[in-house]
């Protein structure tokens, strides 16, 4: 069983009663057990991706996953559509 290291410094700051609402609903979704732990796996995930804008390794790696996808549904629609026409179409 791994131990958690202890946490020892704490970091402050305001929000507006939105922002806060926002961060509740997102804590339930993600299914974090305290808003601190969706806080820290924020900055954790901030951390190793460089940042704020950090160099975009994420979005592309979503943008050829979702490329992929595109491609796959192009090669069905048109396995679907030689289907439909080789079998003379629909109302035969």
């Amino acid at each position: 069983m791994t131990v958690a290291k202890r946490k020892n410094r704490m970091i402050s700051f305001r929000l507006s009663d939105e922002e806060y609402e926002h961060l509740v609903n997102l804590c339930e979704t993600q299914s974090a057990r305290s808003l601190s732990d969706l806080a820290r796996s924020a900055m954790q995930n901030l951390i190793a991706n460089g940042g704020v804008n950090g160099g975009g390794d994420g979005i592309e790696e979503r943008l050829t996953h979702l490329d992929g996808r595109v491609s796959a549904l192009d090669q069905a629609v048109e396995r679907l559509a030689r289907l439909v026409s080789d079998d003379g179409g629909p109302g035969k």
